[in-house]
């Protein structure tokens, strides 16, 4: 899970407000837990320490020193952590996605393994790419190499092995930004 950035339009940070009676970063991880998923990396970077000591245990945290560099830095650092502890597949997810659901990964998961084929299985809604999406390790190197603030949709559109998983949850399209965005969502949650 992307989570290292610093929330400067937000102006604290947005992985630490509340959603559902705790923090939106937790909100999300329990949800990628409840999927079944057992091996979660959470990148962190600005406001580390105050968000790291409220993740669970069970969560493997990566340090990215170069979190102002861009996304890319933080998919970076988890990619490199999943590869050397040896796995295979990667589920990119970003920490301020808070109508992200159990179903939403499941279809991926389940997309994936009836495609084994595929080295990349994305969320689409509404033809527009959306987290989470799949990597498998022959991609691990591409992504590593990307700059900026670039993100992974470059190389999924160029990828002639990509699936698609065309998702209906249209509320994949929305993360929190800004005070407003946050405000927004909830009263539209309530």
């Amino acid at each position: 899970m992307l989570a290292a950035g610093e929330s400067k339009r937000f102006g604290s940070p947005k992985q630490l407000v509340d959603w559902d009676g705790i923090s939106l970063i937790n909100h999300v991880i329990n949800i990628i837990k409840n999927s079944g998923i057992e091996n979660i990396f959470v990148v962190l970077g600005g406001n580390y320490e105050q968000i790291e000591k409220t993740l669970p245990d069970s969560v493997r945290i990566v340090l990215n020193d170069f979190w102002k560099v861009g996304l890319n830095s933080s998919i970076k650092a988890g990619i490199s952590a999943a590869k050397n502890q040896g796995f295979d597949n990667v589920i990119i997810f970003i920490g301020d996605q808070p109508f992200l659901t159990v179903k939403d990964i499941a279809d991926v998961i389940k997309h994936a393994c009836e495609k084994p084929k595929a080295g990349i299985v994305a969320t689409r809604v509404n033809g527009i790419i959306v987290q989470p999406v799949m990597y498998r390790k022959k991609y691990f190197d591409q992504l590593c190499r990307l700059k900026g603030d670039q993100g992974g949709k470059n190389i999924i559109m160029n990828a002639k092995d990509a699936a698609f998983v065309e998702s209906a949850n249209e509320n994949l399209l929305m993360d929190i930004d800004s005070r407003e965005d946050y405000l927004t969502l909830q009263n539209n949650h309530s």
